[in-house]
């Protein structure tokens, strides 16, 4: 327990020593450090969030135009043949001609 006390202050004299003397500006290697920790913390934010219900409908009803499908339509046209052939005859499939 002494040996990680004693570790704990060299750190963090050699920490506060770095800061008051501006290493923590313009490196690259710090730059790079703190860029992967916020991307770990993101990462471990992101899987905490467990929205509710409601939180969810509000965020649908902000944005619906982004999940709105555009509207499809087709139709058929079908044409009747009126002949009188076919309609005293309708169990043939082609109308009788002659």
């Amino acid at each position: 327990m002494r040996g990680r006390l004693e570790k704990f202050v060299h750190d963090e004299v050699l920490y506060r020593e770095a800061v008051r003397l501006g290493y923590d500006k313009d490196d690259v290697l710090i730059r790079h450090t703190l860029k992967l920790k916020m991307e770990f913390l993101g990462v471990a934010q992101a899987q905490k969030i467990d929205p509710s219900l409601d939180e969810m409908q509000a965020y649908y009803a902000m944005r619906k135009d982004r999940y709105r499908v555009p509207a499809k339509g087709s139709f058929s046209q079908m044409k009747q043949n009126t002949s009188y052939e076919y309609c005293r005859f309708p169990y043939r499939k082609q109308p009788y001609w002659g």
